[in-house]
């Protein structure tokens, strides 16, 4: 009986150095498992702190948060862009003067964007009486979004350039900067201060601006080398900027807009139940972003659809499809349980709805990777696709919501239809693969 324990025990134990091993040599679960720790962090405290924030706001103020973190997340769309662009750029540098190339992109850029960023922040004070009406909201809260729009729109600079170089480590640790600052901050001043829904947004807007100025000691390198300049024409860095705007602008819409449009035709505490079940079903989005922000940068370098950047998609697909289906059964068995532990008895309708949310934000995670994929090997057609979806989705919830679940059903079945839709997009590109 111990010989068969012994051998039982050193099997395992082979296995688990055989598997760590393979990990190690992959590249993709290897830079993947870099960057998920240091998001995993951040998005660890950032789930606490909204935990925090749900139960010290209640329903009501959180549903006013909830819409204002809508805005934030359409913002980001530049954000998120410019990130994409510069990681696309700068990965497919592959000549001995790439460095002078990177430090003219960074010089150039940090100036556009900061002007850029003023003027955004200036159009959000501007436009912020008629969003606030059509919130109905105070017009103070939307204006507290003016400093975090300038800070969303310089911090994918130093992001960018990190990706684009995979150092994911100092990425990763940038990232995990994310949450450890917006926790700190928020419950200061929301607990301390009681500044409840402002103090709220200004955590977030210190949790991009403290991050963005940590980054430059990550590319000191790159900012303080001596090689001559290489000047870049500006065609030639944002080429790819304009799909890339629009493909995050119609997902972005996609994941923001059903809370916006809740906001505006539910009362405040039914706004702040869905915002609650939103973040929870944002887990396994948000959870698997860093892998398919990994496999966006390795796919790029490729250029075009191969058998390597096949292998990086379904490997992608895979894990997000395993993640998904065991969040979704968690939420669906244990409902009751993770809303009274995390946001209390207030939030006790949201128990009906979480279960359905993990399956809505599973299928829009393979929608957002299938996108990224498509992008990567340079198709851009299908992002034309998407926003008819974007249409078809306001248009559902703007003369259908008798119910909120009956709105994530309707949500559940439009993803159906769209991943088929980017599935038959890459297998036509799966006919021209190069070996």
């Amino acid at each position: 009986v111990s010989r068969s324990c012994f051998q039982v025990l050193s099997g395992s134990s082979n296995m688990i150095r055989n598997f760590l091993k393979r990990m190690e040599e992959d590249e993709l679960i290897k830079d993947g498992f870099i960057l998920t720790f240091g998001t995993m962090i951040s998005s660890v405290l950032t789930f606490v702190f909204h935990f925090y924030t749900g139960r010290a706001l209640g329903p009501a103020s959180y549903g006013i948060f909830s819409a204002l973190l809508a805005l934030v997340y359409v913002m980001s769309v530049l954000t998120n862009t410019v990130q994409m662009s510069i990681t696309n750029f700068v990965a497919r540098l592959g000549s001995s003067d790439a460095i002078a190339q990177v430090r003219d992109l960074a010089f150039r850029s940090i100036k556009k964007l900061s002007v850029l960023g003023v003027g955004f922040a200036v159009l959000i004070l501007i436009l912020s009486p008629f969003i606030a009406k059509f919130l109905h909201i105070d017009t103070i809260y939307v204006s507290m979004l003016a400093p975090l729009a300038f800070f969303l729109i310089v911090l994918p600079l130093n992001r960018g350039l990190l990706q684009g170089l995979q150092r994911f480590k100092p990425l990763s640790l940038n990232m995990a900067t994310d949450g450890v600052v917006k926790l700190l901050v928020g419950v200061l001043l929301i607990s301390v201060l009681g500044l409840g829904v402002n103090g709220a947004t200004f955590a977030f807007t210190a949790s991009i601006a403290i991050p963005f100025f940590l980054a430059f000691l990550a590319l000191k390198d790159v900012f303080d080398t001596k090689a001559e300049r290489k000047h870049i024409q500006s065609n030639t860095i944002y080429k790819s900027t304009m799909p890339i705007f629009l493909f995050l602008l119609s997902v972005t819409i996609f994941y923001t807009i059903d809370i916006v449009l809740v906001k505006h035709f539910f009362e405040e505490t039914v706004a702040g139940h869905y915002g609650a079940g939103s973040l929870l079903g944002k887990i396994i989005f948000f959870g698997m972003l860093p892998l398919i922000q990994v496999m966006y940068a390795k796919v790029s370098k490729i250029k075009q659809v191969t058998k390597e950047s096949l292998a990086f998609l379904k490997k992608t697909i895979l894990l997000i499809i395993t993640a998904g289906v065991i969040l979704s059964s968690i939420y669906f068995l244990f409902s009751n349980a993770i809303i009274n532990i995390v946001f209390g008895p207030d939030y006790g309708p949201t128990t009906e709805l979480l279960g359905w949310f993990g399956l809505v934000m599973g299928l829009f995670t393979i929608v957002y990777a299938l996108s990224q994929f498509l992008l990567a090997v340079h198709k851009k057609k299908f992002i034309i696709g998407l926003f008819v979806f974007n249409i078809i989705e306001v248009l559902l919830i703007w003369f259908y919501h008798p119910s909120l679940l009956a709105i994530l059903k309707a949500l559940f079945g439009l993803l159906i239809v769209m991943t088929f839709f980017l599935s038959v997009a890459v297998v036509r590109r799966k006919r021209n693969v190069v070996v």
